[in-house]
């Protein structure tokens, strides 16, 4: 699958309602369920390169917390990207993933 560029990422964006705000580059944030943040940001100057491989996963994955790269592609035609659910710290230092059934094991966050 191709890598979008960064313009793509910001178009994504704004169309999915990340809020924008531009500084020293555009960042975008958006709330999604559960109270997760979403963020990303775009460098001034780039938006004509093509996101590099090693940044690719950590911007869909990580950072906008979409499923799949094809999330990515359906919401820059304006479609409804989905999110992952979200893995959030529990008091004790433990996580669970919110999935709508008890995990069935909770580990300690490593540091």
């Amino acid at each position: 699958m191709p890598r979008p560029r960064w313009a793509q990422v910001r178009r994504f964006c704004q169309l999915q309602g990340y809020s924008e705000k531009s500084t020293d580059h555009w960042y975008y944030d958006k709330t999604l369920l559960e109270g997760v943040q979403s963020r990303t940001k775009v460098s001034f100057g780039h938006e004509g390169e093509q996101v590099p491989p090693e940044f690719w996963r950590r911007v869909w994955f990580q950072q906008l917390r979409l499923r799949s790269e094809d999330d990515f592609w359906r919401g820059l035609e304006g479609g409804h990207s989905t999110v992952r659910r979200a893995a959030i710290a529990l008091g004790g230092g433990a996580i669970a993933r919110l999935s709508g059934a008890p995990p069935a094991r909770c580990s300690p966050l490593h540091r």
